[in-house]
């Protein structure tokens, strides 16, 4: 699982996989990578859920607004800094 806030790519990730399993008994194997969505906790109002995102016109990239979208408060990132491996499944041929 990679989080929406750890600047790490999907295609970086897939590449990185590659390179670590050539040459070994996991070379050939697939890498499922999911994403985990930014989520916020706001002290003020008590709002927890999704951020607002704002669509760059610039550069087509959407930028996270990480302040509350209720009452624009100060929010503390509850979820989307995860870099973590879920599981790992080996089936023998």
């Amino acid at each position: 699982m990679i989080g929406e806030l750890t600047s790490l790519g999907t295609e970086q990730m897939e590449f990185a996989y590659e390179v670590v399993t050539k040459g070994t008994m996991l070379e050939g194997s697939r890498l499922i990578i999911e994403s985990e969505k930014i989520e916020v906790h706001c002290g003020s109002c008590g709002y927890d859920g999704p951020v607002e995102m704002l669509i760059s016109d610039y550069n087509e990239h959407s930028i996270p607004i990480l302040s509350c979208p209720k009452c624009k408060g100060h929010v503390k990132v509850t979820a989307g800094q995860t870099c973590s491996v879920r599981n790992l499944r080996i089936v023998e041929v």
